[in-house]
């Protein structure tokens, strides 16, 4: 888990790899839930938890697994459940983002008191 510093983007969240991790505006914060079905999965992967947050300068609050409905565990930011793109194929790419109007990546830099009230994508206003 990292922090890239994108020119077009601002600070967004990587994977463990350098993959930038995405939301899906269509999935819920609270209780996560993921509207993502089987076509998805071809494009989009759940993330798995690899590093604790505060090695990476993040709050637990904020980061933290959660258990989906087909009992795998996936990584969330800000309440949100992230994913990585299967365009991405090198460290630090963003080809994900803006993918059908409803993937976004995922702005590093959200309040611990925020809890799922702010949508934490990238290039894109804040509702």
């Amino acid at each position: 888990m990292g922090v890239l510093d994108s020119p077009e983007l601002g600070r967004v969240l990587q994977d463990r790899n350098g993959r930038t991790l995405y939301l899906f505006t269509k999935d819920t914060p609270w209780p996560m839930t993921t509207a993502g079905d089987a076509k998805c999965s071809q494009k989009w992967t759940p993330s798995a938890l690899v590093t604790a947050a505060d090695a990476v300068g993040l709050s637990p609050e904020i980061l933290f697994t959660f258990a989906t409905p087909g009992g795998t565990e996936q990584e969330s930011f800000n309440c949100w459940p992230a994913c990585t793109f299967n365009g991405n194929n090198e460290p630090g790419e963003t080809n994900g983002q803006g993918v059908n109007g409803a993937w976004f990546a995922i702005k590093a830099d959200i309040p611990t008191s925020d809890r799922g009230k702010t949508v934490p994508t990238a290039g894109r206003s804040q509702s």
